[in-house]
């Protein structure tokens, strides 16, 4: 198995520990400063977690913009899964190694400036007006100076790799465009490697209905239990949504609060019926008649 280089995994998780520890303090103060410059980013982050020896992930070839990096499209979480198709999903759950991924794209100019990063949901504000004005509070001591930048600086550091110090593993496949790029799409082509499925546009419109839909859906795809750490049960539930998607574009099954219903419900089932034995097809009838009763 191939090993990719990465930051190192302690030293960067000590990095994010440090940098959250205290808000708006002097080194929140010189990591938002070191965005404004590719350069000095990449030497602040090298300075407290340098990179491994190992392969170093193919760098995207595509054009990426502010925006774009925030919400991949579709065609370009396709191309990154296949350039980083080599991947194992040992690797893929690892900030330390979506980190590096991340920094490697800011050195070769994909992601043209790392205060890209810290641009939050709106469009706006872009990531360097947001820094500018929180280090312009924290200059002026303003209210509310400190929890700006540390608001920034975990934007920043949920795009780089993820933040699971605060936010749990599940920040690495929901929080980082590049991870959950892949995992989204790993999962849509597993399910199309099955006989009789919905087409990839249906899959495609389940996991990429919202990140908190898709971040439901993490919940379920990283369970190590005996209900979704079936792959047989994730794919059947994920197919069978897309259809529902698909009969009905005004389901109720498109809100976050009705997936967790039918997720919970799945749950249920699987707690008097071993899920795990029964085949794909057997699963699915079962998820669908459950999902006509939730919706």
């Amino acid at each position: 198995m191939t090993d990719f280089a990465e930051l190192d995994e302690s030293a960067y998780a000590r990095l994010q520990s440090n940098l959250i520890r205290e808000k708006g303090g002097d080194m929140q103060r010189r990591f938002l400063m070191a965005t404004k410059s590719r350069t000095a980013f990449i030497d602040f982050v090298n300075e407290h977690a340098s990179a491994t020896d190992g392969m170093r992930a193919q760098v995207f070839e595509g054009a990426l913009t502010e925006q774009s990096l925030k919400e991949l499209p579709s065609s370009s979480e396709q191309a990154m899964h296949y350039a980083w198709s080599n991947l194992s999903p040992r690797t893929a759950c690892r900030t330390s190694f979506w980190a590096n991924v991340t920094l490697q794209h800011i050195e070769s100019g994909v992601i043209q400036e790392a205060w890209w990063l810290a641009a939050n949901g709106g469009k706006n504000e872009s990531g360097e007006e947001r820094i500018d004005r929180a280090l312009g509070r924290l200059n002026k001591r303003r209210d509310g100076a400190a929890k700006l930048a540390d608001d920034c600086v975990r934007t920043v550091l949920r795009r780089m790799g993820g933040l699971p110090v605060e936010r749990g593993y599940r920040s690495v496949y929901v929080d980082c465009p590049f991870a959950r790029a892949w995992w989204r799409e790993r999962l849509v082509r597993r399910v199309l490697g099955r006989d009789g499925v919905e087409s990839r546009q249906a899959l495609q419109a389940v996991v990429r209905s919202s990140q908190t839909y898709w971040e439901r859906l993490v919940t379920m795809i990283v369970s190590r239990g005996s209900v979704f750490g079936s792959v047989d049960v994730q794919d059947a539930f994920v197919n069978r949504m897309a259809k529902h998607f698909e009969a009905m574009p005004n389901t109720r099954l498109k809100k976050t609060e009705t997936l967790t219903v039918a997720l919970r419900r799945l749950s249920n089932i699987a707690a008097a019926r071993e899920l795990g034995v029964l085949g794909f097809e057997e699963i699915g009838a079962i998820v669908d008649e459950l999902l006509v009763r939730v919706a």
